[in-house]
């Protein structure tokens, strides 16, 4: 296909900050979960991710029919989040249940989490598509939540100023193209009873 003259430059900001770095120009786009802007913000949903559970192969607690809800319940986990406090998308489901798991350790990085599941005993709950690719090396089995949760919504941004702008309009369209592609062997794998991605 046809590529504009761009560079691309992958870079962290904070959520509270997205629509400042947006007017500003110090952002194009941008992907994040649902965060409140202005009518000047413009937003796409990129992608809705179910979330999975990750166990280091062979943790004695989980048994050959998989990882059952008292199971997950009774385990310590690794939560990733950027806040150093609060509930994650799974625990706001759970709570709904009248039930609450033991966050063990905190941290802001998918791979890492999947790296200290690989050498614990610790439980990680992911969005598929994340788990997919930050599980990889680390080899964890992945298996179904054991549970009803929403699914994790990720939404493309942008400055309404840039709509017309034919460099940004073709980044928003290839990373738009990207959502089309299936969550991947983590999800329909967690789906067929836990298998190791």
């Amino acid at each position: 296909g046809e590529t504009a003259a761009v560079d691309i430059v992958a870079v962290r900001t904070e959520a509270a900050q997205l629509e400042a770095d947006l007017v500003a120009g110090r952002l194009d786009a941008a992907l994040e979960v649902a965060v409140s802007t202005s009518a000047a913000i413009r937003r796409e949903l990129f992608w809705s991710d179910p979330l999975v559970v990750l166990a280091r192969p062979g943790h004695p607690a989980i048994g050959r029919g998989g990882l059952e809800l008292d199971t997950y319940l009774a385990q310590g986990h690794v939560q990733v989040s950027a806040r150093p406090r609060g509930a994650g998308l799974e625990d706001t489901a759970l709570r709904k249940l009248g039930l609450e798991r033991r966050i063990r350790l905190r941290c802001k990085d998918y791979a890492a989490a999947c790296r200290i599941v690989a050498g614990t005993d610790l439980l990680a709950t992911l969005p598929a598509r994340y788990a997919e690719v930050a599980n990889a090396p680390a080899g964890n089995r992945v298996w179904p939540l054991p549970f009803e949760a929403p699914p994790l919504h990720s939404y493309l941004y942008w400055h309404a100023g840039a709509d017309n702008d034919a460099s940004n309009r073709w980044l928003r369209e290839a990373l738009l193209g990207l959502r089309s592609a299936p969550p991947g062997a983590a999800a329909e794998k967690s789906r067929n009873g836990g298998a190791k991605s």
